[in-house]
């Protein structure tokens, strides 16, 4: 049986449209993964904010932002009964971590904290009433876990405040953090934007 040269030749045709719409298929979905791929690094490399801010002499580093439980012993639980009356699991704790330097050469002046905001969608966040602070000179902090303390100009001119609030933190869309420090007279405002708790 002979096969028509013109149906042979539509077939071929045909094979050789769907081979080429078929490859044209799969560039397509390459550039579209390779977008994708690129859009989510971009995001990530967006969603990161300066941890590290100067204003005027005063430099703030914020080393560490943290949402954990904590488990007291009795002793403790009775001290704090009050407050932590149904905490039978355990207490929330909300810790911020951070390093802060008189820069320039005016007289050494001692450390103020005015304290720590926490905004969501321009809204404070409030935490409770009880927690507490701790200062420490830069070179009696020790390094945690697997990170070294920032660099400083001059060990002698910072310290690095820890800061534990007794409350849990809302897992809500990204977070603003403002601390309020110093030395002597000179206290700045520093905000750290688009925190997230992971």
């Amino acid at each position: 049986m002979e096969i028509d040269p013109t149906i042979a030749g539509m077939k071929n045709v045909h094979r050789d449209s769907l081979y080429n719409t078929m490859k044209s298929l799969r560039a397509l979905l390459l550039t579209i993964l390779i977008i994708i791929c690129t859009l989510h690094a971009f995001a990530g490399e967006l969603a990161a904010f300066p941890a590290d801010l100067t204003r005027g002499d005063i430099r703030c580093v914020l080393m560490s932002v943290s949402q954990t439980t904590i488990f007291p012993n009795k002793e403790e639980r009775d001290l704090k009964q009050k407050a932590w009356s149904g905490m039978t699991n355990g207490v929330p704790c909300f810790t911020v971590t951070y390093l802060v330097e008189q820069l320039g050469d005016a007289p050494s002046a001692p450390f103020f904290g005015g304290g720590i905001e926490l905004m969501c969608h321009g809204r404070p966040l409030r935490l409770g009433s009880d927690g507490y602070q701790k200062c420490f000179d830069y070179g009696v902090f020790q390094s945690f876990l697997d990170f070294g303390k920032p660099k400083v100009a001059n060990p002698n001119r910072a310290v690095i405040i820890q800061s534990v609030s007794f409350g849990a933190v809302p897992n809500l869309p990204p977070l603003d953090l403002t601390i309020t420090a110093g030395f002597g007279k000179d206290l700045q405002q520093f905000r750290f934007e688009s925190i997230r708790l992971q």
